[in-house]
């Protein structure tokens, strides 16, 4: 019997630990695309060899896994990355988040995957999604740090 809720507490808490997207800021009103875009990504206690990152129907951006990370901010300039510990950043590449419109978002990372589809964004806001809900709501950027008012688990 105890092998069996270890092996189901096991379950549930790998299931809990998959990464996820977290936080969109598509829209930079004070600065340019490329210097204020990003896409964060949790991690978690997730391990994996890559992590693949979609929209709309572009070809998948892929990363290496950051091992020592539990958070993945995608950024057009890594130098404008915020430096914090538990913080990795990567390239949005030739990606660049749609400001007017919906569009639909694919994470893929070892035997985990989370898919959402964004709601035309706000001038000037993030979209911060709502614990592990495909619920998003407008807010204040928050590169690279948890929203305790909107995150699970902080």
């Amino acid at each position: 019997m105890r092998f069996i809720l270890a092996a189901l507490a096991a379950m549930v808490g790998s299931s809990l630990a998959c990464p996820m997207f977290v936080e969109f800021f598509p829209d930079p009103t004070e600065v340019s695309d490329t210097d204020g875009e990003f896409v964060e990504i949790r991690l978690d206690d997730f391990r994996a060899d890559s992590v693949f990152v979609g929209m709309d129907q572009k070809p998948p951006l892929g990363l290496p896994f950051p091992r020592s990370a539990n958070r993945l901010l995608l950024v057009h300039n890594s130098t404008l990355c915020p430096v914090r510990d538990s913080l990795a950043c990567g390239g949005l590449d030739s990606y660049a988040l749609p400001n007017s419109r919906e569009s639909g978002w694919v994470l893929r990372s070892g035997s985990c995957s989370d898919s959402v589809v964004l709601p035309s964004p706000k001038a000037g806001k993030a979209l911060q999604r709502i614990g592990e809900t495909d619920e998003w709501v407008p807010s204040e950027p928050t590169p690279g740090v948890a929203n305790p008012d909107y995150e699970l688990g902080i």
